[in-house]
């Protein structure tokens, strides 16, 4: 589908040619990590999840509409000893990094600025982790793995703090403030 993608200006141009290049090597990396990460069967994809407030209440203050998400990866499935309910043995957020326009050279060809994976993940890509986390009570272990054409990196509770119960707790409970401050401001 991409590939039938009509570019809209030569900057849109230069970049369908260069991810059309790095797509390849992305899904590579990406595959690569699922791999290390110990994938295991059966393996849901964009499952759709939200928070029952209800559930929350006491632990957090929680807006008034649902919070929802879709987690790219859960894996395997665990019964849970108090409710029978099944739970995936870890969910897995992928997100991909593309390289980034750069300046058109002396010979008119444009230059790219390649991305690696980050040293440090993006707060936002970590709240959107405590969302999937929550929806299964903390109980879940989750895992973030980013994919460049260079390389992949995998963050997990044991590589950053964030990922812990108790980071994704606090992560859940800044994005709920937020929530709940603009669910006042629609409200008046």
């Amino acid at each position: 589908i991409f590939k039938e993608y009509q570019p809209v200006d030569d900057k849109d141009s230069d970049k369908k040619i260069k991810y059309l290049e790095e797509v390849p090597q992305i899904v590579n990396n990406a595959n690569t990590g699922l791999t290390e990460l110990g994938i295991a069967s059966p393996i849901t994809c964009e499952r759709q999840v939200s928070i029952d407030n209800d559930k929350l209440e006491g632990f957090f203050q929680s807006p008034l509409l649902p919070t929802v998400g879709r987690i790219d990866f859960d894996f395997g499935k665990q019964k849970q000893s108090d409710d029978f309910s099944l739970f995936p043995q870890k969910i897995v957020e992928l997100k991909t990094k593309y390289s980034r326009l750069g300046k058109i050279k002396k010979d008119g060809t444009r230059s790219f600025l390649v991305s690696s994976s980050p040293a440090v993940p993006s707060f936002n890509h970590l709240v959107q982790c405590a969302v999937y986390a929550a929806h299964y009570n903390f109980k879940v272990p989750v895992h973030l793995l980013y994919a460049t054409a260079k390389d992949f990196q995998i963050f997990d509770s044991t590589n950053c703090h964030h990922l812990t119960v108790e980071g994704m707790q606090r992560n859940l409970q800044i994005m709920f403030r937020t929530f709940i401050r603009r669910e006042k401001l629609l409200s008046q």
